[in-house]
């Protein structure tokens, strides 16, 4: 009797023994079969001596992935990926191997994931020719999805012989059909490149240009900080100030942000003001950033805005603000925006707007206060007028007790130039730029 009972017990805990898979992958597509086994014992006749390791929805779904439908693999595969339940699964190289099976038997969405499992580096995991042939039936119906995964896998040659341009031409085939996953996979290639394709920064403006073009603010938005912050042949300020106005007139929140920026700091490159502060501007774009809903109170931005313009400039640009309506997307395409001109108060303007901000409010004062000797911004263009302007400076600095201002105003290599050409005056620019900079400096005692 004792002998029997014994026995029993042995084989009660045999039977609630770990299965013989490794723990770390016993959900793995090879292993999944025994793991299903040993959980039906446990979660069936067994239960009343343990609790059944998975709910029952899950263990449905590990049974139907098993049998081989295709849509239970892929969630199988997505949840062991994010790691949603399913304790022992692996993670991605539990997950990746679901992805192949479904993706064997045409879904496309499981042959994307498939494929950027693999492009992170895991090994292969399934019949990577039956998915491109699968693949490959599935885009010439049209499918973008299958368009994309087929172009991953035609880009690095899996399952298809390596084919770079076939691989671009179905991208842009699935991006140009309106997909969303497409375009900003065609968008990421062109940015950054991809094994056989250098970084088309040309192609990749295009793009948001075409985009633009149907009216998608973002796709405005985008392109205006492209041409506006490029380089080189990307930089081209008009056409981005255009791209910015429309995508702000639609309304759209980081645009609006954009253009509170531009007005209230200009726009200068390579020594040039192309878009000079506008304070009024600056202001009307803030008021009309604050009828959103959840926005925060009153920015730095606005606070300094009020305090440094005029009461006449103020009560404009509330005017500007209230009769500001957003534009429909046919009438922001057509409106003509264009770059305002930059006058020599403007260009003052940028050169104080782009010393920093704790710098800036020593020499951006509100309506009535007059400047002391070291605030007042010189005529550039007189070399005399620079240097007083510097000494000032210095000198302000040295009664405050400011020795690091001090210092940075004498060490100043500019200070005397007294040329007439463009390079002289820009010298004389970052002269007092440099001095004035001192001001703003935290102090050392």
């Amino acid at each position: 009797m004792v002998r029997r009972s014994a026995y029993g017990l042995l084989m009660v805990l045999i039977l609630l023994a770990p299965p013989a898979v490794a723990q770390d992958g016993r959900y793995d597509v090879d292993h999944a079969p025994a793991t299903l086994k040993d959980l039906q014992s446990r979660c069936g006749l067994l239960k009343v001596l343990t609790t059944c390791p998975l709910p029952a929805e899950d263990l449905r779904l590990l049974e139907r992935a098993v049998q081989g439908d295709r849509l239970a693999q892929h969630l199988l595969a997505s949840r062991l990926a994010s790691g949603n339940g399913f304790a022992g699964g692996n993670g991605a190289r539990s997950a990746i191997g679901w992805f192949g099976r479904s993706a064997e038997q045409g879904n496309p969405e499981a042959a994307l994931r498939y494929n950027d499992l693999r492009s992170d580096g895991l090994e292969p995991a399934a019949d990577e020719t039956r998915i491109a042939t699968v693949l490959q039936g599935s885009a010439r119906a049209g499918s973008a999805t299958a368009r994309v995964a087929l172009s991953e896998m035609m880009l690095y040659g899996r399952g298809v012989a390596r084919d770079v341009a076939g691989s671009m031409q179905l991208l842009r085939q699935a991006a140009d059909s309106g997909d969303i996953r497409a375009r900003q996979r065609l968008e990421r290639r062109l940015l950054v490149g991809a094994p056989g394709v250098p970084p088309d920064r040309a192609g990749l403006i295009e793009i948001h240009r075409r985009t633009a073009a149907s009216g998608d603010p973002q796709a405005m938005a985008t392109l205006s900080r492209m041409l506006l912050d490029g380089t080189g042949k990307a930089f081209d300020p008009a056409e981005g100030y255009v791209w910015l106005m429309r995508a702000a007139h639609l309304a759209h929140a980081p645009a609006v942000e954009r253009a509170i920026r531009l007005f209230d700091e200009g726009l200068v490159r390579d020594n040039r003001t192309i878009v000079a502060p506008d304070p009024v501007q600056a202001y009307m774009w803030v008021l009309i950033a604050t009828r959103r809903p959840g926005t925060p109170g009153p920015s730095s931005t606005q606070a300094r805005l009020q305090e440094t313009m005029s009461s006449a400039d103020l009560a404009e640009a509330r005017r500007r603000a209230a009769a500001w309506r957003p534009m429909t997307a046919a009438d922001a395409l057509a409106a003509a925006f264009e770059l305002p001109p930059v006058t020599a108060d403007g260009e003052t303007r940028a050169i104080v707007a782009s010393l920093s901000g704790d710098t800036r409010r020593h020499f951006e004062l509100p309506p009535g206060v007059v400047p002391q000797p070291w605030q007042r911004v010189p005529d550039f263009n007189r070399a005399a007028e620079v240097a007083a302007a510097i000494t000032a400076i210095g000198g302000y600095c040295e009664a405050q007790g400011h020795s690091l201002c001090i210092s940075v105003c004498r060490a100043n290599p500019y200070i005397d130039r007294t040329g007439d050409t463009p390079a002289d005056r820009q010298r004389r620019i970052d002269a007092w730029k440099m001095c004035a900079s001192g001001v703003g400096m935290p102090r050392f005692r």
